[in-house]
């Protein structure tokens, strides 16, 4: 690290950020751009209008208190607590295993494990990859939680889960059973199971601002090879794909590149979400070189937003 902070593309870089920083700072822009926030935030904060629209219903409220809500909360931290109920009654013997200890050391830190597991997802070739894999790592992330509820006791958070996504998972099985074709409809079934999966973890895995912001790192990590990669693809140049682009209309243009993914558009709408965490993990650095960092992977992926896809 000594070695490339004392590098000049490391200095040229620093003062760079510096001088526009604080160039940005004493701009008048600056002065209008947070003048104009402040008002519309002031403005949106006392309207009624939004209030009513964001406020929460009447069946939201209700549903938290129901014995509906209750049965789900149970169902699911069934595995969780069955698992701290096993610990309990036997910990002496189980605190012998080390593989064990080991899973229990890994639930505890799931959040750095699921980190791993995006960033993983987001760096490999969509070809390579199923959406069974992507419902076995899930898996395989709620029995790491069980394992660290085995000693804390933790379960999944579920106050945050709406009556709507309730519902919604409610018609996906009906739809799925009452489907003409039972069979494709239940990989979209088990594409959703999986995303689910996920969010209960992610929600209840992450308990403090660090373990968000090393979460998000370790993620932007792995869409950061699949900016570098789309970033190389633009300037080798990529196959036009005849079914996705019309050469009447658009003759010379040249291939949309997609880096890992299926097609550009799948690309493209990867990037429109994750391109703002990079200014979100800019603006929370604490240090220099991490500034640096997340605003070059910020650049290229606004290069290959605008320019590439």
């Amino acid at each position: 690290m000594e070695i490339i902070k004392s590098s000049l593309i490391y200095r040229g870089l620093a003062a760079a950020w510096i001088f526009l920083k604080e160039a940005w700072n004493a701009s008048i822009s600056c002065r209008v751009f947070g003048a104009i926030g402040r008002f519309f935030g002031n403005l949106f904060s006392g309207s009624a209008i939004l209030n009513f629209l964001g406020r929460e219903g009447s069946l939201q409220k209700s549903w938290q208190d129901s014995l509906l809500f209750r049965l789900a909360d149970w169902i699911v931290n069934l595995l969780p607590n069955f698992v701290h109920w096993l610990w309990t009654r036997f910990e002496p013997v189980l605190r012998e295993s080390l593989i064990l200890r080991a899973l229990i050391f890994l639930g505890e830190k799931l959040h750095i494990v699921m980190g791993i597991f995006f960033a993983f997802l987001l760096a490999c070739p969509q070809e390579y990859w199923s959406n069974s894999f992507s419902l076995l790592g899930a898996v395989g992330c709620a029995a790491l939680f069980a394992c660290g509820a085995a000693a804390s006791g933790r379960k999944i958070r579920t106050g945050g889960l709406s009556i709507y996504v309730l519902v919604f998972g409610l018609f996906l099985v009906l739809a799925t059973g009452l489907s003409v074709a039972p069979a494709l409809s239940l990989r979209f079934l088990v594409f959703y199971a999986t995303a689910f999966i996920l969010m209960f973890l992610v929600v209840s895995c992450l308990n403090t601002a660090e373990e968000l912001y090393t979460f998000l790192a370790i993620v932007m990590m792995g869409f950061t090879v699949a900016v570098l990669y789309g970033c190389y693809q633009s300037i080798e140049g990529v196959e036009v794909v005849l079914s996705q682009v019309d050469l009447e209309t658009n003759e010379g243009m040249p291939g949309r590149i997609y880096s890992f993914f299926e097609n550009a558009n799948a690309y493209a709408q990867v990037l429109i979400i994750l391109t703002p965490f990079y200014a979100a993990l800019l603006i929370r650095a604490e240090k220099l070189r991490h500034k640096v960092f997340w605003g070059a992977m910020l650049l290229a992926a606004l290069y290959a937003l605008f320019i590439g896809v």
